[in-house]
């Protein structure tokens, strides 16, 4: 339907004020500010959600990888402990020293924490010098705080040879972004665990 000429002109020349281009202005950098807020803040969950589950899954690779090794080794053999420390005023220990079976047949292995670099490294043979690997190496996004290997008891008080208990302390390094008053504040996964050698 056309609208009469006189109608027209009147609807052009109407227009918007300033006053309402302002009030219009103001409300869409407003929703527009509102949206931002809303996008940082899932920023934020995405980014310590992805650190959590990094965490997690480093802490798991590296429980694996020091329960199949020690599964590995031999109960008859015995468990020689190193680079003593103290923990809640118990003794505890940094470094086993493990065989898969007697020797000579079987070379002594071993697994350490190193407290100074936080790396968690494997010597396959302790005779052959350069073979060393790494289960862990602390990075930006996840370190390793604490590694400890202690004998288990048996009924008695009388050492029990065949299982060794392992204290696993790691953090994501404030790679979550959470603040905790000026700093950030690291997400710290505590592991305790016993694993028994299974050759005979």
């Amino acid at each position: 339907m056309l609208l009469p000429r006189s109608n027209l002109r009147e609807n052009l020349r109407a227009g918007m004020t300033l006053v309402e281009v302002l009030i219009a202005s103001a409300i869409g950098v407003g929703a527009i500010g509102g949206l931002m807020m809303l996008m940082l803040e899932v920023v934020k969950e995405q980014r310590k959600t992805l650190a959590d589950a990094t965490l997690q899954q480093a802490a798991g690779n590296l429980q694996d990888q020091l329960t199949r090794a020690i599964r590995d080794m031999s109960e008859n053999e015995s468990v020689i402990f190193g680079d003593k420390t103290a923990e809640n005023g118990a003794d505890v220990y940094r470094k086993i020293i493990v065989a898969k079976g007697q020797a000579p047949d079987y070379p002594r292995e071993e697994i350490a924490f190193n407290s100074t670099q936080k790396n968690v490294l494997y010597d396959p043979d302790r005779a052959v010098p350069g073979d060393i690997t790494y289960y862990f190496k602390t990075n930006a996004v996840v370190a390793v705080r604490k590694l400890f290997f202690y004998p288990s008891l048996k009924s008695g008080g009388v050492p029990d040879s065949s299982t060794l208990n392992i204290w696993l302390e790691m953090d994501d390094c404030g790679s979550s972004g959470r603040r905790l008053g000026n700093g950030f504040k690291t997400n710290t996964i505590l592991r305790t665990f016993t694993v028994k050698m299974r050759n005979p």
